[in-house]
């Protein structure tokens, strides 16, 4: 499930070189939408503390990283820079 809501994203590196898998890449492509974080949390009794508030931002963030960052889960650099160039 945490694979599903995009938390922990599936990849691997072959001689230098970075690919999503399985699910995760077929996320990457379109192919199949994440599931909601929600899902993955209220399942876990180690969560019952989050609310609602933290729930809803830890989807924040994994939305963010999936649509920002140049490759999810591995390295939080921007696809673009967050500021206009000067």
């Amino acid at each position: 499930m945490a694979v599903e809501t995009g938390i922990w994203p599936l990849f691997e590196i072959e001689y230098g070189k970075f690919k999503l898998t399985s699910t995760s890449a077929r996320i990457a492509s379109g192919e199949i939408k994440r599931k909601p974080v929600k899902e993955y949390i209220r399942r876990q009794t180690r969560f019952k503390h989050l609310t609602d508030e933290d729930i809803e931002y830890i989807q924040r963030r994994v939305d963010e990283m999936w649509e920002k960052w140049l490759i999810p889960g591995l390295i939080p650099l921007m696809k673009e820079l967050p500021y206009p160039e000067r």
